[in-house]
């Protein structure tokens, strides 16, 4: 989960890492809902969150944007990801409520630039890949160490 204003970046055409939303990213967080307070007596199904989270990150989004036509006028979709059972019954009942663009193509997410609190560039090609992990930085080998050869047996 992320608080609200926070951006995660462009990996590609994937999400990536947590960035200043002045930068190209993919998402924008516009709130959180806790989908516990709707779904009291236990896991609800995919079509019961839905429109649990339709009607509540439609309300964060328009109140984090500054209005209803904000998000839609400045080229960017809301959407959330529903949770699985096996997350409701680890205690995951959370929800970030997102604002992206996608695509042409729909194969992944466009750049963004800017809040959509203000202005906002939306671009129309994918993000270049982020940098692969370079693993941990190099260190000398250690010193060779004399290995005893075994006796000779007498002959």
């Amino acid at each position: 989960m992320h608080p609200p204003g926070i951006c995660l970046g462009n990996d590609g055409k994937a999400v990536g890492d947590p960035v200043d939303c002045a930068l190209p990213h993919a998402i924008e967080i516009t709130g959180v809902v806790d989908l516990k307070d709707a779904f009291t007596k236990g896991y609800p199904d995919e079509a019961a969150q839905d429109r649990v989270l339709s009607t509540e990150c439609t309300q964060l989004a328009k109140d984090f944007a500054g209005g209803a036509a904000a998000v839609g006028n400045k080229g960017l979709t809301l959407f959330w990801e529903t949770l699985r059972m096996q997350s409701w019954q680890a205690g995951s009942t959370r929800v970030d409520c997102r604002l992206g663009a996608f695509l042409p193509d729909r194969s992944g997410f466009a750049p963004v630039t800017g809040s959509v609190k203000g202005p906002v560039q939306v671009g129309k090609q994918p993000a270049p890949a982020a940098a692969g992990n370079p693993g941990p930085a190099p260190v000398a080998p250690p010193p060779p160490t004399q290995v005893d050869t075994p006796a000779t047996p007498p002959p």
